[in-house]
């Protein structure tokens, strides 16, 4: 059951808060608030850029618009108002939200000297890449308003895009830091997210086993999606353009969302995770089915259903 908590009005700016500082904190604790990735490559010293509009950060871009979106349209589960109204205030939020900071930003940058990076049209587009990114993450986190099977599902995207999430902020923290352990720890929570995604989606009834592929495979194919974006992103630089470089990008997506091609410490930890996501739903199905058992006292069978033998 839903727990209401927050009340609608509440709704909007909580979104808004939760795309721009959960999607985007890895670059609010590294370079940007002192900096756009180090004054001496973009010459825009002690200015605070709320948003990584810049082609070498493609990545994050998408991944804090996807992340955040998502997360903020998860927000409606606790809203104690009708679906209309909370949904219309958590994207009027968002989308308040992504016009704020794309205006500061783009200002910013555009006066700044970037080179390409700071022409108007590039900065156009990596603000649509920004706001499609959020709009489809948000598509998925306000879906698990209506019910376990999307909620899974947003919760399983979230779980492809944790890892790198988590790594970007390891790295903006501490580049040097990040040992062995901490990568695969970074790799087992969002094995674990991934599991408790598919334990909400369950396996009572049957046919919802048919989403399990489904949340897997969308967990799956973030990371390839990234490792993409990161390669377009440093791809895109005169004289080179987006229709050139969308062909190789979508080969080095291919390429990475082969699981032959993943490395055993990425493809592990979704082994695991939807291995015990599995055993963990069949025990609740059996301790459900032993618990509605239980409170069923058995029927004496009554006196005049009794037949005696003459």
């Amino acid at each position: 059951m839903r727990k209401p908590v927050v009340p609608v009005p509440v709704i909007a700016p909580a979104s808004a808060l939760v795309w721009w500082i959960v999607g985007y904190l890895p670059w609010l604790i590294g370079g940007a608030a002192d900096d756009v990735t180090g004054a001496d490559a973009y010459s825009v010293a002690d200015q605070m850029v709320a948003l990584p509009l810049l082609t070498d950060q493609l990545a994050l871009l998408v991944l804090g618009g996807v992340g955040g979106g998502a997360c903020a349209g998860l927000l409606t589960l606790l809203s104690d108002g009708r679906s209309a109204t909370t949904l219309a205030a958590s994207f009027a939020g968002l989308a308040c939200a992504v016009l704020v900071a794309g205006i500061w930003s783009t200002s910013v940058l555009g006066n700044a000297e970037l080179g390409n990076d700071g022409d108007a049209s590039v900065l156009a587009a990596l603000m649509a890449t920004a706001s499609g990114a959020t709009l489809l993450g948000w598509l998925f986190g306000a879906g698990g308003y209506f019910g376990r099977v999307p909620l899974g599902i947003a919760l399983c995207g979230l779980a492809g895009a944790l890892s790198p999430w988590l790594s970007y902020v390891v790295f903006s923290i501490d580049p040097y830091s990040q040992s062995e352990l901490v990568s695969k720890a970074i790799g087992y929570a969002g094995a674990a997210l991934l599991a408790f995604g598919l334990v909400v989606i369950g396996v009572r009834p049957y046919v919802r086993l048919l989403a399990w592929p489904a949340a897997v495979v969308l967990a799956w194919i973030v990371a390839p999606a990234l490792v993409a974006a990161g390669y377009l992103g440093v791809m895109l630089s005169p004289p080179a353009t987006v229709s050139d470089s969308l062909g190789p990008a979508w080969d080095v997506f291919v390429l990475a969302a082969k699981p032959t091609n993943a490395p055993a410490d990425w493809l592990v930890p979704f082994v695991v995770a939807t291995g015990l996501a599995l055993v963990v739903s069949v025990r609740l199905v059996m301790r459900s089915n032993a618990s509605g058992e239980e409170t069923h006292s058995p029927v004496e069978p009554s006196s005049s259903s009794r037949t005696t033998s003459r």
